[in-house]
């Protein structure tokens, strides 16, 4: 169960607004980016993980009802980044996460690279929501 925590984060790390790659003008929409930090990254384990508090979660998901919001893990060593869509994960995880709990290990899969075709897929996220809401 997902609840709106009493306490709300003012800020993300970055917000990225697109460009229409036809025209080069400023599309409607944009993307909220919270970005994780590590330089001990797992490369055994059957994910990228980062451990981040459930209320963060709670927040980043209900934020992610307006507006795409996404979490990347970079890897300092390897100077990489993997991402999640919060609304997928969320949605993916909801009957694990328990009311009481305090942290979440946010799994992220190998394949979820930050490349160039990751941000077109942000655009394309945020372009769809666009669509949905009229």
């Amino acid at each position: 169960m997902l609840v709106r925590g009493p306490q709300r984060e003012y800020g993300w790390d970055a917000t990225m607004f697109h460009f229409s790659p036809e025209s080069g003008e400023i599309e409607n929409g944009e993307v909220r980016i919270q970005v994780k930090a590590t330089d001990h990254l797992d490369s055994e384990r059957a994910f990228a993980v980062c451990r981040v508090q459930t209320r963060d979660l709670h927040y980043w998901y209900w934020e992610d009802q307006q507006i795409p919001f996404v979490v990347v893990l970079y890897d300092a060593q390897r100077h990489r980044g993997f991402w999640v869509a919060m609304r997928h994960f969320v949605e993916q995880r909801r009957l694990e996460i328990e009311p009481e709990q305090q942290t979440i290990e946010l799994q992220i899969p190998w394949s979820n690279r930050l490349t160039v075709r990751a941000i077109d897929r942000f655009r394309e996220m945020s372009l769809q929501r666009i669509k949905r809401e009229g």
